[in-house]
């Protein structure tokens, strides 16, 4: 389940489409100030969005998020990186 200690670093994948969705940080110009978005984004394999939400609060795009996609699996990119940076690849520029 994804909450207000991990939103940055987890997300849910359809694991028949490799589809994931997640939440991300954003702003918006209102009445001379800025002010803090939250968007649910679902994306296709490559990345591409697919559809958006947008949330004035984290704690309403969580609850978004953990109703829409609580059927997919549910992946954690900090533990997701750790293994990859034994193993090589892009974090530790091994392939480079």
């Amino acid at each position: 389940m994804i909450t207000e200690q991990n939103w940055t670093h987890c997300i849910y994948k359809d694991i028949h489409s490799e589809e994931m969705a997640q939440i991300s940080i954003g702003a918006d110009w209102k009445e001379s100030a800025i002010t803090e978005q939250y968007f649910v984004a679902h994306v296709d394999e490559n990345h591409l969005g697919i559809d958006e939400s947008c949330f004035s609060k984290l704690d309403q795009a969580i609850g978004f998020i953990n109703t829409q996609f609580k059927d997919w699996e549910f992946i954690d990119l900090e533990i997701v990186n750790q293994k990859n940076k034994k193993e090589g690849g892009c974090g530790t520029c091994s392939a480079h």
